[in-house]
């Protein structure tokens, strides 16, 4: 790659960051906190999953528009092979984790919608 295409990349690359920055400030930082706690919920489920010596590929959190008790709730999709994927809904109060499994009021199915004319 010659010199100017660089330079224009690396302007371009700067640009983005720049945009990215200042979108996550105007969010008051919303969009980095959210990475962040799914980083957090993430890590805290594999530590949890390795503690019961069980065998995983990965583990993928998304964040949900609901709480439970004033705490953001997270769908967690463990995938165990072959594919066997095991949904997990989770809380992350303070550092500690809680599922369904513990608190079967925490609950991530959709919600259920009524057809018209029903």
């Amino acid at each position: 790659m010659n010199r100017p295409y660089r330079r224009l990349l690396a302007a371009a690359v700067l640009i983005v960051a720049s945009l990215l920055a200042a979108h996550a400030a105007q969010a008051g930082g919303g969009a980095a906190r959210d990475v962040s706690t799914r980083a957090a919920v993430e890590a805290a489920l594999r530590r949890r999953l390795d503690r019961a010596y069980l065998s995983y590929q990965w583990v993928l959190c998304v964040r949900m528009d609901r709480t439970y008790a004033g705490l953001r709730l997270w769908r967690c999709n463990v995938d165990f092979g072959d594919p066997h994927i095991v949904q997990y809904c989770a809380v992350l109060d303070g550092r500690k984790l809680i599922t369904d499994r513990e608190n079967r009021a925490l609950d991530c199915s959709p919600p259920r919608h009524r057809r018209h004319g029903s």
